[in-house]
């Protein structure tokens, strides 16, 4: 029977892959194409010291089995302490059919490739075949399959493979897997294939002291990817779990990773202080902006058109991570030289088009060098570090993303949400902007952040218009549930955030909505019901944070303009909600606290009804910021001495 084996790719932008029933695509102008037969095989008998086969193309010497020429060879029996060379032309292709196969090596790798165009290991159906490699660190054929050249494993039968000193599987070309049960134990890498690594389908085991599935050429940039077509992975690591030199793409497949330990291994804490990088002593919630020469801050930057403003360019010590530049420098430092211990990695673009995934790892779960692209799958995730972490730029389209424990949920230069259910607790940031170019984008999906330090940190912008996003953010008064340096515009969507006052920024909202600011005179005790209702004792916002709660902002649809409002705390509420959060239902038993009417587009207030007047709001800078602010005086639209500091925030009684 003739196998045809076809690997076609293309890449484009971010790396979606199409796969058919014997295709991929995966990089431009890039074909990879084995065929082999599985018929007409010649028969190579294992028989403990030796072996035997009538072939003219095979030699036999003690226990060294020798394959010269290209064809098909199928290998029964045992070999105690012996190995299985191919030595054929450099364009053949030599197929080694493992039925009831069980190698044992002590001096090198049980199947030892030296020179083919592709060796096809073929698993027979219910076949159990075993490797052994005893060999005590091997420099060459550090493996119990090693192949100079392109690697084939394919066949439903099943191999486990232990490499007490070396590699399971290495080529040191591309490397395909379609089919199969393998099992791999070994102290080093589980599988490598230097130019590539295809699978599809399979149901592969790994229990390695270093990487588990690794492709490492970084000579080539059109190199060293790995391409997962489905399958089940079940992969305890030492250090990543997975690792693409350059793209790594998954579409579908069942994932269970385990890499450096899990979470519990990291010892990354949170320091409760300033949220998005030290401030200065006695920030009392000025702008952000730097002096100039002459001791004047700058104004705020004006929007265009609903956009961030375009920052200055600059190398990148300059415009990275502003607020934190020595204390990154020294922590990329430590990184480089640190075993790395990540679930995904891609040193270039990270591409999930399905499939679901249960990570636990003592580094970051999803990390990529470039973009990160997520469109749908489950991912259950428990980080030491970041959840999910891009060099440059993450989009999450479609899914569900579970990060149950991390030091940072979401962080990049900039981070899109455009649908997905997402939910992040983070023991510092819950989402981290870390470019002062960088913009938080979000505009569908439900988004839930509980985050010990700021919940929705951007050290450049946010902008929203759609979706749903809820922030238990900090107790502390030194993180705020939202942290920008710039803007944040919202257009459309929910956003409730609540936590600590001591930070607290408010949003730039637009047309006839208005956003609430509502501080709290005595802090909220943690499952506390905050309700807002319209003049028809309609529910507009009902929430119930599972933290203590100082401050609550408010965004969505029905806070408008020259309505009147009222707010309500405890009681219980009956119907469905999100994480807390309630569109309708009926409350009772819930204590009336004040009303309100919005007249701009921040409407800040006591929970006695007393305006607040607020810096940086309506687009203002940064934000207010620093210690609880006594500056209101509980008169109703206190007049604005100053406009672009400070805005009247509301009609309230």
């Amino acid at each position: 029977m003739k196998k045809k084996l076809v690997l076609a790719v293309t890449v484009i932008a971010c790396m979606v892959c199409s796969i058919g029933a014997t295709s991929c695509t995966f990089a431009e102008d890039t074909t990879l194409e084995y065929s082999y037969s599985i018929d007409n095989s010649e028969t190579i008998s294992l028989k403990g010291s030796t072996a035997q086969s009538s072939s003219n193309n095979v030699e036999v010497k003690n226990s060294t089995v020798t394959i010269k020429s290209a064809g098909t060879y199928k290998i029964t029996g045992t070999l105690k302490d012996g190995q299985i060379i191919v030595n054929a032309g450099k364009d053949d292709t030599v197929t080694l059919i493992l039925d009831n196969a069980n190698i044992n090596c002590s001096t090198s790798a049980p199947i030892y490739s030296k020179q083919s165009g592709t060796t096809v290991v073929y698993l027979a159906d219910k076949s159990t075949n075993s490797l052994t490699d005893t060999a005590t660190d091997v420099e060459k054929e550090n493996s119990a399959i090693y192949a100079q050249d392109n690697l084939v494993i394919a066949g439903t039968g099943s191999l486990k493979i232990t490499a007490n000193e070396n590699d399971g599987i290495k080529s040191k070309d591309d490397l395909v897997i379609e089919n199969g049960n393998i099992n791999i134990n070994t102290n080093k890498d589980g599988i490598q294939g230097k130019d590539s690594i295809t699978i599809k389908d399979c149901t592969i085991t790994i229990t390695s002291g270093a990487d588990g599935i690794k492709s490492n050429n970084d000579k080539d940039e059109e190199k060293g990817y790995i391409l997962i077509d489905g399958g089940t992975f079940n992969i305890a690591s030492g250090e990543d779990a997975i690792q693409a030199e350059t793209n790594l793409a998954i579409n579908g497949g069942n994932f269970a990773v385990v890499s450096g330990g899990g979470n519990e291994k990291s010892t990354k804490t949170h320091d409760e202080g300033f949220g998005g990088g030290p401030r200065p002593e006695g920030d009392k919630g000025e702008n952000r902006a730097p002096p100039d020469d002459n001791g004047e801050r700058p104004e705020p930057p004006e929007m265009e058109n609903g956009q961030p403003p375009e920052m200055p360019e600059g190398n990148d010590s300059e415009v990275k991570n502003k607020n934190n530049k020595e204390e990154k420098s020294a922590e990329t430092t430590s990184e480089e030289e640190s075993v790395s211990t990540k679930g995904l990695k891609a040193g270039g673009n990270l591409t999930i088009t399905s499939g679901n995934f249960n990570l636990d790892c003592a580094d970051d779960t999803l990390h990529a060098g470039g973009t990160i692209a997520i469109s749908d799958g489950t991912i259950t995730a428990l980080s030491g570090d970041d959840g999910i972490h891009s060099d440059t730029e993450l989009t999450i389209t479609g899914g569900t993303i579970d990060i149950q424990k991390s030091y940072e949920g979401l962080e990049g230069v900039n981070i899109n949400i455009e649908g997905g259910n997402i939910s992040i607790v983070a023991s510092d940031d819950g989402i981290n902007v870390n470019d002062s170019n960088g913009l938080l984008n979000i505009t569908a999906g439900t988004t839930y952040v509980n985050a010990r330090g700021d919940g929705l940190d951007s050290n450049g912008s946010i902008t929203m218009s759609g979706g749903t996003v809820l922030v238990d953010g900090p107790t502390s008064n030194g993180d705020g549930a939202l942290d920008y340096d710039y803007t944040a515009n919202i257009t459309g969507g929910t956003l409730v955030t609540a936590g600590s006052s001591g930070m607290v920024q408010a949003i730039t909202a637009s047309d006839n909505k208005s956003t609430l600011n509502l501080y709290f005179t005595e802090t909220q005790k943690a499952n506390t019901l905050v309700i807002i209702t319209d003049e028809s004792s309609n529910i507009v916002c009902a929430y119930k944070p599972t933290k203590d709660l100082q401050n609550l902002v408010i965004y969505n649809s029905d806070i408008l303009k020259n309505k009147k409002y009222t707010v309500s705390v405890g009681g219980t509420i009956t119907g469905e909600s999100v994480k807390g959060y309630y569109e309708s239902g009926t409350v009772t038993d819930a204590e009336k606290l004040c009303t309100f009417t919005p007249i701009s587009s921040i409407t800040s207030i006591t929970d006695t009804g007393e305006a607040r007047a607020e810096r940086g709001t309506d687009g203002g800078f940064g934000g207010p910021r620093g210690e609880k602010r006594e500056n209101f005086d509980g008169t109703k639209n206190k007049e604005n001495k100053d406009s672009s500091t400070e805005t009247t925030t509301s009609q309230a009684k």
